[in-house]
């Protein structure tokens, strides 16, 4: 059993908040609130025991650790969906 506690959706958001950099627009596109978001990530950062996002007032930005999770994570969902389509 995995050590790690998330489910697919954290990653989604997470992808969504990396390839938008901007929270309020990720939730928006997720249909979920800002603060909801927000929680999601933080969840899945605690999870991993690193932070994925520099965040300040005006700007987000990917880590060096949210970099590499991101290239692996798009690998995950790209072999989801290989998966999927070939039920």
């Amino acid at each position: 059993m995995s050590p790690y506690h998330f489910e697919l959706h954290h990653l989604r958001a997470f992808m969504v908040v990396a390839e938008h950099l901007h929270f309020r627009k990720a939730a928006a596109l997720l249909h979920i609130t800002q603060p909801g978001l927000s929680r999601t990530i933080k969840a899945l950062e605690d999870s991993l025991g690193v932070e994925l996002f520099d965040r300040s007032t005006r700007q987000v930005s990917l880590t060096k650790a949210g970099e590499f999770f991101l290239a692996e994570v798009e690998k995950v969902f790209l072999h989801l969906d290989k998966g999927i389509m070939m039920v």
